[in-house]
């Protein structure tokens, strides 16, 4: 028999796994919880049969932990995923980093995407609070300043969060990273 989750479902109460020998349901009103506190830790679910995605995605990011840009986790794989969560909700992460899920037949993976960054001390407002935040985690080379994409904390990625703080390369939001 599947498993129709109309509640909550959480693989682990820090990082777990959780397996389903058929189908599982997340109806509209599901919420389903992952937990991330590494790289290699994080929560898994694996279904045998198919699952019927909907509801909300709620990712908890481990406070020893910070996401980066380009990183990707599994949380799901099934024989056959149908459909997607509603919603995908999680704390504000600094430099304005977002979760986006990307869904293939199979699988379901949570990929760390740029968002807003320019409002990167996260106090809703974008100015020069922010180019002094970001300065400082660049200066120290904190990995969470690597925001071109290419792995290496340098001029480019400096020259790129100026760019977006004073609105070089156009208007960005939340949902146009």
């Amino acid at each position: 028999m599947d498993l129709q989750n109309n509640g909550s479902l959480e693989p682990g109460l820090t990082v777990g796994r959780l397996a389903f020998g058929r189908g599982l349901g997340c109806g509209a009103t599901s919420v389903v919880e992952f937990d991330v506190a590494g790289t290699a830790a994080y929560d898994q679910i694996t279904v045998a049969g198919t699952a019927t995605l909907g509801g909300t995605l709620d990712v908890a990011v481990d406070a020893g932990f910070t996401p980066v840009y380009g990183q990707t986790f599994r949380i799901m794989t099934a024989g056959l995923v149908s459909g997607e969560f509603d919603q995908i909700t999680f704390a504000p992460m600094q430099g304005g980093r977002v979760f986006v899920a990307d869904y293939t037949p199979t699988t379901v993976t949570l990929r760390v995407d740029l968002g807003c960054i320019a409002d990167w001390n996260l106090d809703g407002k974008i100015n020069t609070l922010d180019f002094l935040a970001y300065l400082n985690a660049w200066a120290s080379k904190d990995p969470i300043s690597e925001i071109t994409g290419d792995g290496v904390i340098n001029t480019l990625d400096f020259i790129a969060f100026g760019a977006i703080l004073w609105g070089l390369d156009g208007p960005r939001s939340v949902a146009d990273p």
